[in-house]
């Protein structure tokens, strides 16, 4: 990179904008700027403000565990306490499920929850699953992004936090949506609620394999 007097590692070429005068998202605990490199575009997060710790070093170290797995965006580089990683092109979930017809959250569901039990494997809990309007990208590819409140300290609850999220949620406006394109009637709801307690204690594939009945 040649910002911040980083390496040539992943030259950074020019930055692109979110939007019409928005050069940069910003959080809570950090800022995203959008950039081209040599290698593609990528995302640069950096802590905000007097905020030093964005939790930027834990969201490095949880991509890489999770990218073995296949999930989250690719982790690049953490260099002078800047994270770059790779950009997840799409929609956010709380706009793709808008316009999503039942086919597209047919297709769109089983890889989201495949996802979360890939994460549940490794032990490494997203933290924020339970309700994941923006952490959730569609596009071509479907990516998990915002780790920066993962952990492997404590109990991981994704796949458990993705159903709720996406199919239980009695004030998610989308549940119902969800639920009649994967043909779930109400009186399984609590079949899927005693599968998902079972799960929870050991999470095992024979669990597993039963909630993924319901979506396939």
């Amino acid at each position: 990179m040649t910002i911040d007097g980083r390496s040539d590692t992943h030259k950074i070429i020019e930055t692109i904008p979110w939007g019409k005068d928005i050069l940069e998202k910003k959080g809570w605990r950090g800022t995203v700027q959008k950039a081209r490199t040599s290698e593609g575009i990528v995302c640069i997060k950096s802590p905000r403000g007097k905020i030093k710790d964005a939790g930027l070093l834990n969201e490095w170290d949880a991509l890489r565990k999770a990218n073995k797995k296949g999930v989250g965006p690719k982790a690049i580089e953490f260099l002078e306490g800047k994270l770059m990683m790779g950009f997840a092109e799409g929609k956010e979930f709380k706009e793709w499920i808008e316009t999503a017809g039942a086919e597209d959250i047919r297709k769109a569901v089983p890889e989201i929850l495949r996802q979360g039990r890939e994460l549940d494997k490794i032990g490494l809990d997203h933290g924020q699953l339970s309700w994941a309007p923006k952490h959730i990208i569609i596009g071509k590819k479907i990516t998990l992004i915002d780790f920066d409140r993962a952990s492997d300290k404590r109990q991981a609850n994704n796949l458990t936090s993705l159903i709720g999220f996406l199919m239980l949620n009695p004030k998610g406006e989308w549940a119902g949506k969800i639920r009649a394109a994967l043909g779930i009637e109400e009186g399984k709801i609590g079949e899927i609620k005693e599968i998902l307690k079972e799960y929870r204690k050991k999470k095992a594939e024979k669990e597993y394999k039963r909630i993924m009945e319901f979506v396939a």
